[in-house]
């Protein structure tokens, strides 16, 4: 899991380097990262919580943790193309680029 979390904070670098301090833009991809790592807790509290899953195997239980803390990784290359293309962050719309 730990190089899983090391991926995901370097795409997140990598997109915050690409951007000014003072981008509008900054404050989402800030709420991406802190939303993946979320999706990951509460994944896992699911995870642990439906006894449908209870007998799954430990390499189950860490492709599913990986898969709900990578999920939205692509976001964050998503967000630094809104920002080059000059559209504003509201109204930046996710179907125009494919972050899967």
């Amino acid at each position: 899991m730990k190089k899983d979390f090391l991926e995901l904070k370097k795409a997140y670098r990598d997109a915050v380097s690409q951007l000014p301090i003072s981008s509008s833009f900054m404050p989402t991809i800030q709420h991406k990262f802190i939303h993946s790592v979320d999706v990951l807790n509460i994944g896992k509290k699911i995870l642990s919580d439906t006894p449908e899953l209870k007998n799954e195997t430990a390499d189950f239980k860490i492709f599913a943790e990986k898969a709900l803390l990578l999920h939205d990784i692509g976001r964050f290359s998503e967000v630094v193309m809104q920002y080059k293309d000059n559209l504003k962050p509201t109204a930046a719309s996710s179907q125009k680029y494919d972050h899967g």
